[in-house]
């Protein structure tokens, strides 16, 4: 488990260079623009991973860090392509919904019974 909670802190630090440096130019305004893709990027993904620790709460009886960390990845990815142009008060929307879908998914393949070792 250690592994998999570095992993994670890993790729969500990277992340918020990685959407906040996609802004083409700091000046006229541009600092502004990563300004809000970083903060975007960050409620998104902390609200998908408090959503999705109480959902496995609720769906299974116990606390999971595997579905914790993917749903905070399934949150950074949700909102990447609009990080820069999404309200920071609506980004928790979009990490909660993704959420949804991530367990809708993976629901799904475990009824398919694909055999997927990440659960990703």
């Amino acid at each position: 488990k250690f592994q998999l909670a570095t992993g994670t802190l890993l790729l969500w630090t990277a992340w918020f260079a990685f959407n906040g440096g996609s802004v083409v130019s700091f000046s006229g305004g541009g600092g502004k623009v990563a300004a809000n893709a970083i903060i975007s990027t960050l409620v998104a993904s902390a609200t998908s991973g408090i959503v999705g620790m109480f959902a496995t709460r609720i769906l299974y009886g116990y606390f999971e860090l595997t579905h914790c960390c993917n749903t905070v990845l399934v949150g950074l990815v949700s909102i990447t392509a609009s990080c820069a142009y999404v309200s920071p008060v609506y980004a928790p929307i979009i990490g909660a919904v993704a959420v949804v879908f991530y367990f809708v998914i993976l629901n799904l393949v475990f009824l398919a019974k694909i055999d997927d070792v990440v659960d990703a």
